[in-house]
């Protein structure tokens, strides 16, 4: 038989969390490259944005559950290099975790003054 410290350990083991792949739009305006994610029950601390080697990895811990297991929102893109990832920017608000990515300098229409 058993004893209950590994009851109670077997327990915590499976108690994984759920991994979703949550739905964005993207768009892009002049200035930058713009990501709207659907992420219910996530507030801004639970966010987690990461850029290494120009893969941008977005994991959101959720206060929903799924059969008892905790929801991880997580998306993972490769970025191009046009966008200058030292000035990405994230806001979540209302389910909605919204990533502006800049456009670097190089591939922005560049007008020449005339004289």
């Amino acid at each position: 038989m058993k004893s209950e410290e590994n009851k109670t350990s077997e327990v915590v083991k499976s108690v994984e969390n759920i991994e979703i792949m949550p739905p964005v739009d993207i768009y892009e305006d002049a200035e930058d490259f713009v990501m709207h994610f659907e992420v219910p029950g996530v507030n801004s601390s639970s966010v987690k944005v990461e850029v290494e080697n120009n893969i941008m990895t977005v994991e959101c811990a959720s206060t929903l559950r799924r059969g008892n297991r905790p929801v991880l929102f997580k998306r993972i893109f490769r970025l191009s290099r046009a966008v200058d990832i030292a000035k990405i920017t994230a806001c979540a608000c209302d389910g909605i975790l919204t990533l502006k990515l800049p456009k670097a300098e190089h591939i922005k229409p560049f007008k020449v003054p005339v004289a």
